[in-house]
């Protein structure tokens, strides 16, 4: 009986930590696939930008610099293609809703994290 308590007790603990850690993997997955899927093409699997085509690099000091809601903020209207004066970025439109824009965000930020550019 002893036993049979012990395993379930170690059992559950180790279920709780293994559920703690499962929401935050699969949240990084799910925002690094929208990365990879809508900004990745032009700013680059790390965020390190194009210059060819002026993708901005997106681990660099300047992004760094700025605020999460002034990067949503950037995001939000290049998206909507508000500071474009060509459409590069209006096969977005209306397609990034506020949380995405939000895991996108995360995602740069993980970038950055790991990136060696400053």
């Amino acid at each position: 009986m002893k036993l049979l308590r012990t395993v379930a007790v170690r059992g559950g603990l180790l279920l709780a930590m293994l559920s703690s850690f499962a929401p935050r993997s699969f949240a990084a997955d799910a925002s690094g696939a929208l990365y990879r899927e809508r900004c990745a093409q032009c700013h680059g699997k790390n965020g390190d930008g194009r210059k060819g085509i002026k993708a901005q690099s997106l681990v660099s000091a300047k992004v760094r610099k700025m605020s999460d809601d002034d990067l949503k903020a950037v995001i939000s209207q290049r998206t909507n293609g508000e500071m474009e004066k060509d459409s590069a970025h209006t096969f977005l439109k209306k397609r990034l809703t506020a949380d995405q824009v939000g895991e996108i965000v995360g995602y740069i930020r993980e970038m950055q994290s790991k990136s060696t550019a400053r």
